[in-house]
């Protein structure tokens, strides 16, 4: 049986600065379900956020392979992006944690990742496995105020023949 998209799910960790794995499911792909906001002076002399996450094959028989990660939308504002990194944990370990929201998590390389073709490679995620990946988000001196400035992340991957 083929894994479905709706599947392929994401969740929080504790305080969305790395660590285990919570129950906590992601319903929206809204960057405000993993980051807060960002106040009027922070846009004003700019910051980069981090936040982890984990992307999870909820099937419960079925392993998830040549899993891909990308950004399938970037950011509205052209002040601000949106850039993520495969966690250095293994699958189904937690990841590393940082210390606060700015700091950015050792050993990760982030990339843009704008499309498929360009994509976050995945290890395979067997029946209910995870793995961290971390988001970054930017945002340079002087950016305005905008109603909702989100991206969306996309996670796919094939399921093999019986």
């Amino acid at each position: 049986m083929a894994i479905s998209a709706s599947e392929i799910k994401y969740f929080k960790t504790t305080n969305n600065l790395g660590g285990a794995i919570t129950s906590s499911e992601i319903s929206s792909g809204s960057l405000e379900n993993i980051f807060p906001n960002f106040t009027s002076a922070e846009a004003a002399a700019g910051i980069v956020k981090y936040a982890c996450i984990y992307v999870r094959n909820t099937n419960t028989s079925d392993t998830l392979t040549s899993v891909k990660h990308w950004i399938a939308t970037q950011t509205p504002s052209p002040t601000t992006s949106v850039e993520v990194g495969l966690g250095t944990a293994a699958a189904n370990a937690s990841e590393q944690v940082i210390s606060n929201i700015t700091t950015a998590p050792t050993g990760v390389t982030f990339s843009t990742a704008a499309n498929e073709a360009n994509s976050l490679p995945l290890p395979d995620l067997a029946p209910d496995a995870y793995k961290s990946i971390w988001i970054k988000w930017t945002v340079n001196t002087g950016t305005a105020a905008i109603a909702v400035d989100n991206a969306v992340l996309t996670t796919k991957g094939d399921t093999p023949p019986a």
